[in-house]
């Protein structure tokens, strides 16, 4: 199906609008290619295009190509989008030759290339800072919704419950240490397995935040993206220099955060690997007790 919907755009015949500079005609010329790979939404290579059909149409403008437009470098770049009156059907990149998954090639990451993709992530996080600007956030607000979300993950799966006192420990910790939190807009579910690398460097893609999340749309502290790839080297079972950040208290419960969602999704989509999800919590209980106690 999805494959008829992009020819019926590449020979005009579609309902739907097509937005950017495109030459469609010369990519009539070139097979549509299905690209496998574990992935919701179904993606196909026409010449050196990237077609992304989403499974589920995106209100308004999505978020892949809202940020991907203001992102300079390490992305794939936009070229254009489909669309019909009020959603987003598919987004059209560039197309990343002879690259892989950084999930696959983990454990072949040297300690150069590691920091060079910390870079990556910074300057991605800079192109949507000046883009979008900032907002001061308070913490409140920001803790009520960590606390929101250990609620609703413990509902789906009450052996989290273990780590509410280590949760809770860090969060009111936060709450107690800072006012506000800067946010802006992120890319809002980073792993892994969401940047690819080739011989000239890394790449950052789908930028669609968490799946089932209320909106990709919103602001946050780009300290949740950092702790979505701290968390993804964990699972990967190496050890990574963190990178230096203003506030590590911050982070701390952003990995907490992410952990949580983490299990809760593997739970729901991969049961064989909650187990790994859950042991890969042991991280928790130190890093609670690192925070000191109210004075009283």
């Amino acid at each position: 199906m999805s494959s008829d919907f992009i020819l019926s755009v590449l020979n005009g015949s579609s309902p739907y609008t097509l937005h950017g500079s495109i030459d469609l005609e010369s990519l009539l010329d070139h097979e549509i290619v299905a690209l496998c790979g574990e992935q919701t939404n179904s993606s196909y290579r026409i010449g050196d295009t990237l077609w992304k059909v989403y499974a589920t149409a995106i209100p308004g403008l999505s978020p892949e190509v809202e940020l991907g437009r203001h992102i300079h470098a390490y992305t794939a770049e936009v070229l254009g989008w489909i669309s019909d009156d009020s959603h987003t059907l598919a987004v059209i990149t560039r197309f990343i030759d002879h690259a892989a998954d950084c999930w696959r090639i983990a454990d072949n990451l040297t300690n150069s290339e590691i920091t060079h993709l910390w870079h990556a992530v910074a300057s991605v996080h800079k192109d949507l800072h000046n883009a979008f600007g900032v907002k001061e956030k308070a913490i409140t607000a920001i803790a009520a919704n960590w606390r929101q979300r250990f609620d609703d993950f413990t509902t789906q799966l009450p052996t989290l419950e273990k780590f509410r006192d280590s949760a809770h420990h860090v969060y009111d910790y936060c709450e107690r240490s800072f006012s506000t939190i800067t946010t802006t807009r992120i890319h809002g579910d980073l792993h892994l397995g969401q940047i690819l690398k080739n011989d000239t460097g890394f790449f950052i893609i789908d930028f669609e935040g968490e799946p089932g999340a209320a909106s990709a749309h919103h602001f946050d502290s780009p300290l949740r993206d950092i702790a979505g790839l701290i968390r993804s080297f964990h699972y990967a079972d190496i050890n990574v220099a963190i990178p230096d950040v203003d506030k590590p208290e911050l982070l701390n419960a952003y990995l907490i955060d992410r952990f949580l969602y983490e299990v809760v999704y593997e739970h729901n989509h991969r049961p064989e690997w909650v187990t790994k999800a859950i042991n890969s919590g042991r991280f928790i209980p130190a890093l609670a007790a690192a925070f000191p106690d109210p004075v009283v």
